[in-house]
């Protein structure tokens, strides 16, 4: 079972990203990874977001029962990089 937190919904809108999109990163995420610093989730995936093919993050938590998520966002040039090479991102 999947929840949208508040936060997500509105980052949803305010990008223009569908519940679908949103969907389609989590399930067919290029790689997913764990967020040492927040303890959440991270799935990331290639996509085209406003006409830049660019990895998008979908941040979420984990409980028995389902899946959260909490936020999602277009990553920065060598962002993903940047916090596996840090170590803040661990790769599950």
């Amino acid at each position: 079972k999947i929840r949208y937190s508040k936060h997500f919904r509105e980052r949803m809108r305010l990008r223009g990203v569908s519940e679908r999109l949103a969907r389609e990163i989590f399930y067919e995420a290029e790689v997913h990874f764990e967020d040492i610093q927040t303890q959440t989730l991270v799935a990331v995936k290639k996509i085209v977001f406003k006409g830049k093919e660019r990895d998008m993050a979908l941040i979420y938590r984990r409980t028995n029962d389902e899946v959260i998520f909490i936020t999602l966002h277009p990553l920065k040039e060598n962002q993903r990089e940047n916090r596996v090479r840090s170590g803040r991102w661990r790769r599950i």
